[in-house]
C-alpha cells in the first residue's frame, strides 16, 4: 500500500487534513524536481582523465 494511502486510516484525521497533506506534498515534489534541475545545470563538468601519454612540446622538465 502507497504511503498516502495509509493517511486516511490515521484515527480523527478529516478530508481537509488529507486535502492539505496533498497539497503539501505535490509543493515538496516540484521543489525537490526544481533543486535536482538546477543541480545538473550547475554542477561542474566531469574531469576525464587518460592513460595516453601526453605529447611532448620539446621541453625537458627540471
Amino acid at each position: 500500500m502507497p504511503r498516502r494511502g495509509l493517511w486516511r486510516r490515521i484515527p480523527g484525521v478529516t478530508q481537509p487534513e488529507i486535502d492539505e497533506w496533498e497539497d503539501l506534498r505535490e509543493e515538496e515534489d516540484a521543489e525537490l524536481m526544481l533543486a535536482a534541475s538546477v543541480r545538473r545545470a550547475t554542477a561542474p563538468a566531469p574531469v576525464q582523465f587518460s592513460d595516453a601519454p601526453r605529447a611532448s612540446s620539446g621541453q625537458v622538465a627540471a
